[in-house]
């Protein structure tokens, strides 16, 4: 779950080994939330899509190398994709070694880089590329949770449900 006040902006999260080889996304209310991949010399991105301010929005990011896919999802609905072909986990996050390996919350690998100036909470890491259908599944059992009706009333986020999917 992302809470991105008025104004703000900044990565969201940044996962993988350097700025040459990560999987990020990053947010701002001009720009909108987007992600993308870095892996041996290749780059892919998908476009931006508007993202709401002042309010908890659900955001997932799907990396999918067998597929060739990166895909991005707000509220658990499509909201941007990316030819992601010819990537591999392994080159995004080392295989050798755990500690070449790098997870930023809010911050990006790039340490001359701007942070969040927004909130996150419940953030999950799966080890499998998660499937349009069960992003929806994920983000409407997080709002029955909540039993504050219809998800376009929620206010808050209920516990567990923010995703970044690697196969």
């Amino acid at each position: 779950w992302l809470y991105l006040p008025t104004g703000a902006s900044g990565p969201v999260f940044d996962f993988g080994q350097n700025v040459s080889s990560r999987l990020y996304a990053s947010v701002s209310p001009a720009s909108g939330f987007s992600a993308g991949v870095a892996a041996g010399g290749m780059r892919g991105g998908t476009e931006p899509a508007p993202v709401a301010v002042n309010q908890w929005v659900h955001v997932t990011v799907v990396f999918d190398p067998p597929n060739g896919r990166l895909a991005t999802y707000l509220n658990g609905a499509r909201a941007g994709q990316a030819a992601a072909a010819g990537m591999a986990v392994a080159q995004v996050v080392g295989q050798a070694s755990a500690d070449a390996n790098r997870l930023f919350l809010g911050r990006s690998q790039d340490d001359g880089a701007t942070t969040l100036q927004g909130r996150l909470r419940d953030v999950r890491v799966y080890r499998v590329a998660l499937t349009g259908a069960q992003v929806a599944s994920i983000y409407g059992a997080a709002s029955g949770r909540q039993g504050e009706g219809r998800r376009s009333d929620r206010r808050t986020p209920s516990p567990g449900w923010a995703n970044c999917a690697c196969s």
